[in-house]
């Protein structure tokens, strides 16, 4: 087993860049990706020691952010991935991470919760 992918968001500007400028250094790299939907635009913040992290900017339940990467097939599959939820960005339930198969069928998601 091999490591895939692993992110740190560096590559796509500096602190703070947002918009169609963090989209389309987004999509160079992604099968696909959206920063804009909604407002404010997700953006590079400070992530965990020196490095950047991608914040979705959630302002209602029908905001979709998303980056999607696509990978070969293979028989099992690991995912890791850190994750900061500041109050009040929740609505209901969230869908954090989708794995799908080459004709979209969904594998497994996972959903966030907001606390009762």
């Amino acid at each position: 087993m091999a490591l895939r992918l692993i992110e740190g968001f560096e590559n796509f500007g500096a602190n703070g860049t947002t918009g169609t400028t963090l989209q389309s250094a987004m999509q160079a790299k992604y099968s696909s990706a959206l920063t804009t939907a909604g407002t404010p635009d997700c953006l590079l913040n400070d992530g965990w020691g020196s490095g950047l992290g991608f914040q979705m900017q959630y302002e209602s339940p029908s905001v979709s952010n998303y980056f999607i990467a696509t990978f070969d097939d293979q028989d099992t599959w690991l995912v890791g991935f850190a994750i900061k939820i500041p109050p009040g960005v929740l609505y209901g339930t969230d869908q954090l991470v989708s794995i799908l198969t080459a004709d979209g069928s969904e594998v497994q998601a996972v959903y966030i919760t907001e606390a009762g």
